[in-house]
C-alpha cells in the first residue's frame, strides 16, 4: 500500500484530535482497549464526548486539559493509502510543533469550526501551508450540527477560505462540511446535507498521493564518517532521489567529484536507496569527505552561496535579537549566520504581505536577508525542498528559535 504522510492542524478546540479518533473507531483500527481506556479519560474530566480526541491525546498533561501539546502519529488504512496522520496542537504557541508535523506532509487537514469561522490560528497554518508548498490541502469545515447544516453559513465559509487558501499560494483545496463527533461525512454521507454533492473525508483521504521524491535528483548529506578496514565509509540519510551504486555525483566541498563505490543498508550491501533511507557509502579513490559535505546529482548545477533571502517562522519565545549569535542548520551542515535585515512580515488578518514587525517575537513569519560564514548548497524551496529548508539555533542556549525556507 502507499505509505501518503497527512497532517491535521486548525486553531484550538476545532476538533483535530475528535476527527482522527472517530476516524480510529469507524473503520476498526482502534484495539478495544485503546477505546475503553479513552471512555474512561472522557468520563473522568465529567465529557464522555471527548473519549474520542483521548485515543490520540496520549501524554498524560493532554488528557487532564484536554488539549494536543505534542505531535501525535497513528497509521491509518483509506483504501488503497497506507496513512501517517500527524495530530498537531492548535495552541499558538506549540506553533512550531504544527511546522514539524507540516515539514513531511504529503497533504493537510485543515479544520475550521463552523460556528467561530476563520480564526487567527487558522489563517498562520493555512499561510505556513501555503509557504511550505504543501501539495494538497483539505479544508474539513467541522461541527456543522451546531449551525443545523446550513448550506448558505457553509458556503460562505468554503468562499472565504477557499480565497484564503487561493492568495497564499495553496495549489489544490477541497472544502468538504462534515461533524466529526456523530461521525456525519467521514465515512459515510450526512442524511442533513443532501446539498452538498463532494466526496466525504475518508474517499479525499484515500485518493491523496505521496509527494514523490524518489524521481528527483539525488541530494546526499555527510553525517558522519567510519575507519573501516581498507579506507573510510559515510553515514547519510538520503535527502532527495535514488542512489545508485556506481553514480558519479558533485560534492560540495571538493574539487573531485565522488563515485559512489559501495552502498549500505546495515551491514548488508545494496545497489540503490531510496529518499529518506539511512544508509552508509563508500566512494572510489582516495576522495575525503567531511560532516557537513553535500554530494549532489551533477545536472542540480547548485552553486554553493553565502547570501539567500528566506522566509522565518520565529519559534523561540524570546524575540529576535540581531545581537546574538546564531547558526544555521542546513543538512548536516552548520555555519554561523548574521541576520542582515528583516525585509518583511505578513498581516494575518488579511494573509498580505506587509511591513517587516519592530519586534518579532513567537509565531511571528518574516521574510529576511541572511549571511552565512561560508558557502552552502542552496535551493529556492519551491523548487527543491531538500535544499531549501534551514532552521536557525542560538548559538548559546542552542535551542532552535527559527524555521526557514529559502526563497
Amino acid at each position: 500500500m502507499e505509505l501518503v504522510r497527512v497532517t491535521t492542524c486548525g486553531s484550538v478546540d476545532d476538533g483535530k484530535s475528535t476527527l482522527i479518533g472517530r476516524l480510529l473507531q469507524d473503520t476498526g483500527q482502534a484495539y478495544d482497549d485503546q477505546l475503553a481506556e479513552a471512555r474512561r479519560a472522557g468520563a473522568s474530566r465529567g465529557d464522555p464526548s471527548t473519549g474520542l480526541a483521548c485515543l490520540i491525546d496520549g501524554l498524560r498533561s493532554e488528557r487532564e486539559q484536554g488539549i494536543t501539546i505534542d505531535v501525535a502519529y497513528r497509521y491509518l488504512s483509506a483504501g488503497a493509502r497506507r496513512l501517517i496522520l500527524a495530530d498537531c496542537p492548535g495552541h499558538a504557541q506549540y506553533t512550531r510543533n504544527m511546522i514539524t508535523g507540516l515539514s513531511t506532509a504529503d497533504a493537510a487537514v485543515l479544520l475550521l469550526d463552523a460556528a467561530r469561522g476563520v480564526r487567527e490560528q487558522t489563517r498562520r497554518h493555512l499561510l505556513i501551508a501555503g509557504l511550505m508548498g504543501t501539495p494538497r490541502v483539505i479544508i474539513a469545515v467541522n461541527k456543522m450540527d451546531a449551525i443545523g447544516w446550513d448550506q448558505a453559513a457553509y458556503d460562505r465559509l468554503a468562499a472565504d477560505i477557499g480565497a484564503a487558501a487561493h492568495q497564499v499560494g495553496v495549489r489544490s483545496a477541497l472544502v468538504i462540511p462534515i461533524s466529526a463527533l456523530p461521525g456525519d461525512n467521514i465515512l459515510t454521507r450526512a442524511g442533513a446535507a443532501a446539498w452538498y454533492r463532494g466526496p466525504c473525508l475518508a474517499e479525499a483521504l484515500a485518493g491523496l498521493e505521496r509527494r514523490e521524491r524518489a524521481d528527483g535528483p539525488v541530494v546526499l548529506p555527510v553525517q558522519g564518517v567510519l575507519k573501516v578496514p581498507g579506507g573510510r565509509r559515510y553515514t547519510a540519510r538520503l535527502a532527495n532521489g535514488t542512489l545508485k551504486r556506481g553514480m558519479r555525483l558533485a560534492a560540495t566541498g571538493a574539487r573531485a567529484a565522488a563515485v559512489v563505490s559501495e552502498i549500505y543498508s546495515g551491514f548488508e550491501a545494496i545497489e540503490t536507496a531510496v529518499a529518506d533511507q539511512a544508509l552508509a557509502f563508500a566512494v572510489a579513490g582516495d576522495l575525503d569527505l567531511d560532516r557537513g559535505e553535500t554530494l549532489l546529482a551533477p545536472e542540480l548545477a547548485c552553486e554553493p552561496r553565502k547570501h539567500l533571502d528566506a522566509t522565518l517562522f520565529w519559534l523561540d519565545q524570546a524575540a529576535f535579537d540581531p545581537s546574538r549569535s546564531y547558526l544555521l542548520r542546513h543538512l548536516s551542515a552548520e555555519v554561523r549566520v548574521v541576520v542582515d535585515r528583516l525585509t518583511g512580515g505578513f498581516d494575518l488578518a488579511t494573509l498580505a504581505a506587509a511591513e517587516a514587525p519592530a519586534v518579532v517575537g513567537a509565531n511571528a513569519i518574516v521574510t529576511a536577508s541572511l549571511r552565512l560564514s561560508r558557502p552552502l548548497p542552496l535551493a529556492a524551496h519551491a523548487a527543491l525542498p531538500a535544499l531549501g529548508r534551514f532552521v536557525l539555533i542560538d548559538q548559546v542556549t542552542r535551542a532552535t528559535v527559527a524555521a526557514g525556507l529559502v526563497g
